[in-house]
């Protein structure tokens, strides 16, 4: 069983590598996104990854999900399947994306 340590580090060392990779690597992870499948399901649960994203309303919404304003972490966001394991880890909840041939299995 992970403790909640555990969790906090795992969870702020995706978001660390997300940002690294987005502004260092934005090609790999355009090439890597165009692997992925599924829709987001805008559960908001990828938007309290460690800390409550300050766009979110008391609705769980995202203010500026359909906006230029959206941030890149969040529109790139799964990146891999480290990230969908995340939401799980985080939650407990099955993320509307998936990556063919790591092991997702969805309809």
């Amino acid at each position: 069983m992970i403790t909640n340590i555990e969790k906090v580090c795992r969870l702020t060392i995706g978001k660390l590598r997300r940002q690294f990779l987005l502004f260092f690597k934005r090609d790999e992870v355009e090439t890597q996104i165009a692997t992925r499948s599924g829709k987001c399901h805008q559960c908001a649960n990828c938007c309290r990854l460690v800390f409550r994203c300050p766009f979110l309303t008391s609705k769980n919404l995202c203010l500026v999900y359909h906006s230029k304003a959206r941030p890149g972490a969040c529109a790139y966001f799964p990146i891999d399947s480290r990230d969908i394991k995340d939401v799980e880890i985080s939650c407990g909840l099955k993320c509307g994306y998936f990556f063919a041939g790591e092991g997702q299995e969805r309809p």
